[in-house]
């Protein structure tokens, strides 16, 4: 069982038991504190960049922020839910995806102020610094 506490929420996941999950994760929300952390499963990372890599794919000529984030990969990695926030930061840090709307539905945080909205550097800067406060990088 692996459990992170994402301020006032706790997010609880462990190893799905039921083997046909393919993500091979649970989760529960609720909000007692938890400062444990793991990285996040095998079968959860794989499906993550299994995903990014269909995103990728269906977004490659795509400019409208709108469109790219309403992409069916995009929306599914966003269903993944709190188990994928540290892929996504470490996605963001490492080869700059662009995870903006992703970890905000995700993680119901926005710390980008709003004179750096539209800054990507600024706004990949805040979200880092955010995950790195969370414990998630």
């Amino acid at each position: 069982m692996t459990v992170r506490d994402f301020g006032t929420v706790q997010v609880e996941w462990r190893p799905a038991i039921a083997t046909d999950d393919p993500v091979g994760v649970r989760y529960r929300i609720s909000a007692s504190p938890g400062p444990e952390w793991t990285d996040p499963s095998p079968p959860l990372k794989a499906r993550f960049r299994a995903l990014r890599e269909e995103w990728e794919e269906q977004v490659t000529f795509v400019s409208s922020t709108t469109a790219r984030c309403m992409a069916e990969a995009y929306q599914k990695i966003i269903g993944l839910g709190a188990p994928v926030l540290p892929l996504l930061l470490a996605d963001l840090r490492d080869r700059g995806g662009d995870w903006f709307w992703a970890l905000k539905a995700i993680s119901g945080s926005d710390p980008v102020p709003v004179e750096n909205r539209g800054r990507w550097d600024e706004m990949r800067d805040a979200w880092l610094a955010w995950g790195r406060r969370q414990g998630l990088i």
